[in-house]
């Protein structure tokens, strides 16, 4: 069997890691949906640029406008997500997580080590 190069070993532990993820219990609470717009405002405000409504609904690749606003209410419902203004500006609603998002990013977390403890998917060479 070929050694994978450092990139193919990045990949497959990759791979790995969300297969891990997707068989957890308890991961339902979301849809996939859903899951992608809370990773998209997850991910903005990790950068410390956080994504507003306008901004997450104008996400094409996620859904229309009208569909994507939807999701945000179902998410803030859940109570994953939170809007915030900045400053003085009452204008402009900013997407974050909120407490209970971020427990359940640390959830994921807490859950994704065992998957890198475990051996990388092997492949067999016909």
């Amino acid at each position: 069997m070929n050694h994978p190069s450092p990139l193919t070993s990045a990949y497959l532990r990759f791979l790995q890691l969300i297969n891990t993820i997707e068989a957890l219990p308890g991961l339902n609470e979301l849809a996939a949906n859903e899951k992608a717009l809370f990773d998209s405002v997850l991910v903005h405000w990790s950068k410390g640029h956080p994504l507003t409504v306008r901004m997450a609904i104008g996400q094409e690749l996620l859904g229309s406008p009208a569909t994507l606003h939807k999701r945000l209410k179902r998410l803030i419902a859940k109570d994953l997500i939170l809007t915030r203004y900045q400053g003085g500006d009452k204008r402009t609603k900013y997407l974050e997580p909120s407490e209970k998002g971020l427990a359940y990013v640390e959830w994921l977390d807490s859950n994704m080590s065992t998957a890198q403890a475990g051996p990388l998917l092997s492949h067999k060479s016909s």
